[in-house]
């Protein structure tokens, strides 16, 4: 019932995951009502903290700083963007849609609820969506000060070394 879901999670071109979150929760909540193993809080909870980390695995795979400033250089900032932007929506949509099923279930007043440990689940995922967010802020600014220090202001300006050892720094 789940393995697509898995698969889909851990392979999928990363601007498709967040996509695939949504229907993985149904999926876990129809688990959740009627497997007799998996209608446990820590069997469960384990199982959600699993998939927390494979989505948090797959944006580190991705985000690296280095990485990441050097797509834009390479590529342009959209490039590096893309894949940054992509994975903080991943780590949002993964609360967002855990949020939202725990909600339904609650609701519903027929399924046991889902305590699971938050700190457990969304540790991790909150603070990739926090370093994606800055590393974001960035690159822009990155990018701002590349643009600024181009060949134009070396043009109209009469120390063009003192632009460049300014720009190393």
């Amino acid at each position: 019932t789940l393995e697509s879901h898995f698969n889909a999670l851990s392979d999928a071109p990363l601007q498709d995951v967040a996509q695939v979150i949504a229907p993985t929760m149904c999926a876990l909540r129809m688990v959740w009502i009627i497997s007799h193993h998996y209608n446990d809080d820590s069997r469960m909870g384990a199982l959600m903290s699993r998939i927390a980390d494979v989505l948090v695995d797959r944006v580190r795979s991705v985000v690296s700083h280095r990485d990441v400033f050097a797509r834009a250089s390479k590529d342009g900032i959209r490039s590096a963007l893309r894949d940054v932007q992509s994975s903080k929506a991943i780590m949002h949509a993964w609360k967002r849609e855990y949020l939202l099923a725990r909600e339904e279930i609650e609701q519903s007043n027929r399924d046991s609820r889902w305590e699971f440990d938050r700190e457990r689940l969304f540790a991790k995922s909150d603070y990739a969506a926090r370093v994606c967010e800055e590393l974001t802020e960035m690159v822009v600014v990155a990018n701002d000060f590349r643009t600024f220090l181009s060949p134009r202001l070396k043009a109209v300006t009469l120390d063009a070394d003192g632009v460049d050892r300014k720009s190393v720094v």
